[in-house]
């Protein structure tokens, strides 16, 4: 979906001020972002730019500094529906949208992150099902496809996706194979992916051999953990289990952050959140995502929030979480010192 954006829509998009207008305008007339369409707007002609464009005035006007180093983050909670795909896709474009190289890899063979991120194109025949097969993880690390046809691009030329395929289970199995097995994505992948400034691991429900390498491979790993009695109820044991693995691999993590989220307005809900940040108060982000149907709404036409509906309540949930985050990710507040 190409959509256009008019100037205000843009000043909206990136939480600048209406006064922004005027360094906008002049920072294309001086060549220092893309130059808009224009469009007739009655009697008038308006500036549009496109959806391909809007990185590049992020690296301009955007509110999420680039990486100094690679950042290889696993999105990981061993629990199901707290967001987790939701919140990586998010991310995923929100970094984009910054005009961060970001490469977004999902784990979960049901694809979806994939899905998400894609328009689904309809399926008419059985000849098509054929033809649309893709290459995956499986492809690129055990049959020796190049990294260039396993790569898909998104409508941000900064937002690359190594799609889900069906093959991520049987890839499982055979990686259990091998020696060093937790190891595969760190030594036979990430040399693959140095252009990236940001890699995200979109991890797949439970544990799993998957699980291990990406935790491996990660230096930051993020846990949305929701602010429902089912997640409350297993976290503890989810956490235990990641420390334990993390201890056996002698794993050192840059940072690890836990993410408020499906908050609702409820007293079950709340009390869970109010004991969240009691109970990891040196770990959690402390601002929640609440529970809101423009999240369905922006999936379905594989947006982010910020983007599908900038003014909405969700949007400044996700734009301040996700600059809250990224500022310790980045260690902002070290780089100021």
């Amino acid at each position: 979906m190409n959509k256009q954006w008019t100037t205000s829509e843009i000043i909206k998009l990136f939480r600048l001020t209406d006064s922004s207008k005027t360094p906008l305008i002049y920072a294309e007339e001086k060549g220092e972002i893309p130059k808009a369409e224009r469009a007739p707007r009655g009697k008038i002609l308006v500036r549009k730019w496109n959806t391909f464009q809007l990185p590049s005035i992020g690296k301009k006007f955007g509110f999420l500094e680039a990486p100094k180093k690679q950042l290889i983050c696993s999105i990981y909670t061993p629990k199901g529906g707290v967001s987790k795909t939701t919140f990586t896709a998010n991310l995923a474009r929100m970094l984009a949208l910054n005009g961060i190289k970001t490469l977004v890899c999902g784990l979960d063979f049901q694809r979806s992150l994939t899905r998400y991120l894609f328009p689904i194109p309809p399926i008419k025949s059985l000849d098509e099902i054929e033809r649309s097969h893709t290459l995956g993880l499986h492809h690129l690390l055990f049959e020796k496809a190049k990294i260039s046809d396993v790569i898909q691009h998104t409508n941000l030329p900064t937002l690359d996706v190594i799609p889900e395929t069906s093959d991520l289970n049987f890839m499982a199995k055979k990686i259990r194979l091998e020696n060093r097995r937790e190891y595969i994505f760190k030594e036979r992948l990430l040399p693959k992916l140095m252009d990236y400034q940001v890699i995200l691991f979109d991890g797949n429900p439970g544990w799993s051999d998957l699980t291990e390498n990406a935790l491996v491979a990660s230096n930051n790993l993020i846990m949305p953990i929701a602010c429902e009695i089912e997640c409350y109820d297993a976290l503890e044991e989810n956490l235990g289990e990641i420390e334990e693995f993390r201890e056996a691999m002698k794993i050192m993590w840059d940072h690890y952050y836990m993410i408020p989220t499906l908050l609702e307005n409820n007293s079950m809900s709340q009390n869970i959140y109010a004991r969240y940040l009691n109970k990891y108060e040196n770990a959690i982000i402390s601002l929640p995502i609440r529970k809101a149907v423009v999240a369905q709404e922006a999936r379905l036409v594989n947006l982010s929030i910020v983007e599908h509906n900038p003014t909405c309540n969700l949007a400044t949930d996700y734009h301040e979480i996700i600059s809250t985050l990224w500022n310790k990710l980045i260690d902002k507040d070290e780089i100021n010192e």
